[in-house]
């Protein structure tokens, strides 16, 4: 039977390989640092506002109003709790409607899962947005109001309860 002795050069070809890979795994880390900077300087100077010509052609960056962006800041960071608000109502109900949905499927019961089915297809099948439309303006033709809040945690917790089954 042969031995690591007798391959004098396994435990180097070994060490090679392994440094190849951490180079490989490097230079794809550089590429992706460099590519975050590259797009985060486009995003800047798109924004600047700067205007230029190229071969007599005038071009202008996006100029924003910063004293305007200045002055509602309060109004902004006002939506914050709002939206966190928004945010763990909708999880916490598409959570419980992707656990159903999902034991659904499993279910050896045909109600439960052409239930699951249909609604996982209804759901995923309509935009969001038509969704949220729906629930604040056509279900009070159906005598259901529900308030702007509510109608979004319903519509965003049906719908990312249907994509996390």
């Amino acid at each position: 039977m042969r031995t690591t002795a007798d391959f004098p050069d396994s435990t180097n070809q070994a060490r090679i390989i392994q440094e190849l890979r951490r180079q490989k795994q490097l230079r794809f880390s550089l590429g992706v640092n460099a590519s975050y900077i590259i797009l985060m300087a486009v995003l800047i100077f798109a924004f600047s506002g700067l205007e230029f010509t190229v071969f007599g052609l005038e071009f202008s960056a996006i100029a924003l109003d910063w004293n305007f962006i200045w002055e509602r800041v309060p109004f902004i960071f006002g939506g914050v709790g709002l939206t966190i608000l928004l945010s763990i109502l909708s999880i916490s109900l598409a959570s419980v409607l992707a656990l159903l949905g999902a034991l659904g499927r499993l279910s050896k019961s045909p109600p439960a899962y052409a239930l699951a089915t249909f609604y996982i297809s209804l759901i995923r099948g309509t935009p969001l947005l038509l969704q949220i439309i729906f629930f604040f303006l056509a279900l009070p033709q159906l005598c259901i109001t529900l308030t702007g809040i509510w109608a979004g945690v319903l519509a965003l917790g049906l719908n990312y309860g249907a994509y996390m089954t």
